[in-house]
């Protein structure tokens, strides 16, 4: 049975509020997980974790506590998620491919809490069980992110760039560059970090991806900063802010407009700083 109760998350992760879906007398299992699905595609997660609660009720199995565990997560509800996978994988039967999905899934929680060692343990049983290549995507850029937090950066730019070689998809491809950008200017490798970078701009722009546009010019123009370009690292952060603002995102709107004050503040020009902080701290 699905464990009962909710277990809170880390400090700082709030789950967007969704409505009390209604469940039909007569559903079917199978329209429930279609719509369980469609919502995590459309990104309405706590949506999505009602619908996953209910197909875990009526059928459970390996399948139907993966798909509620990674509901969970995405909330932010990560212990529950991490009982709830462990459960998944008591299930004898089910999709065996879904068993390094499983291990990736419990790694990345351990990393966002903050226990590597737990994590790395996870990658390895990934792993061994031989993923396909989209879970082999996801346990890359999880190692990646795990060595990113050792302050391990050589070896977070492997595995990032072992990530591209594995992306199948023009969002995972501008996910995994973006990544490896962060990595590069983490190893002073600038350069290369703005070459990194500019191609998952160029992805975006391809697929219309406008809040990874943003991301991958934020991104852009703390290289610049790194590099000591600081005019082209204003004109940067100025954009992304401007799209993240447009977009409504409010937090990566600080972010770079944050930014794009220190190098203001850099290039001496302090009266126009003064006149982004307010914007930030409010």
């Amino acid at each position: 049975p699905v464990r009962p109760g909710v277990v809170r998350g880390v400090p700082g992760v709030r789950p967007a509020p969704a409505r009390d879906l209604v469940f039909p007398p007569g559903i079917r299992v199978s329209e429930l997980r279609r719509l369980r699905d469609r919502l995590m595609r459309q990104g309405q997660v706590a949506a999505a974790l009602q619908a996953a609660l209910e197909v875990a009720r009526r059928d459970p199995g390996r399948e139907s506590y993966t798909r509620l565990g990674s509901a969970q997560y995405g909330v932010g509800r990560y212990r529950e998620a991490l009982i709830t996978l462990r459960d998944a994988l008591r299930f004898r039967e089910g999709p065996a491919y879904l068993v390094p999905d499983i291990h990736v899934h419990v790694a990345q929680i351990w990393y966002h809490l903050g226990r590597y060692k737990r994590a790395d343990e996870a990658l390895r049983r990934a792993g061994a069980a031989r993923p396909k290549p989209r879970a082999n995507y996801n346990l890359r850029l999880v190692a990646g992110n795990i060595a990113m937090a050792r302050d391990r950066n050589e070896e977070a730019v492997e595995e990032f760039q072992r990530a591209v070689a594995e992306a199948r998809s023009a969002p995972q491809r501008l996910r995994a560059r973006m990544n490896e950008g962060f990595a590069l200017i983490r190893c002073r490798r600038h350069a290369e970090a703005l070459e990194s970078l500019e191609e998952a701009i160029q992805v975006a722009r391809r697929k219309g991806e406008r809040l990874g546009l943003a991301l991958a010019r934020g991104a852009k123009g703390w290289a610049y900063v790194e590099g000591g370009q600081l005019a082209r690292a204003l004109r940067a952060s100025r954009l992304a802010a401007d799209e993240c603002g447009r977009l409504g995102v409010p937090l990566r709107e600080c972010e770079f407009l944050g930014r794009a004050a220190y190098v203001l503040w850099q290039m001496g020009r302090w009266e126009e700083a003064r006149q982004i902080y307010p914007r930030v701290l409010t």
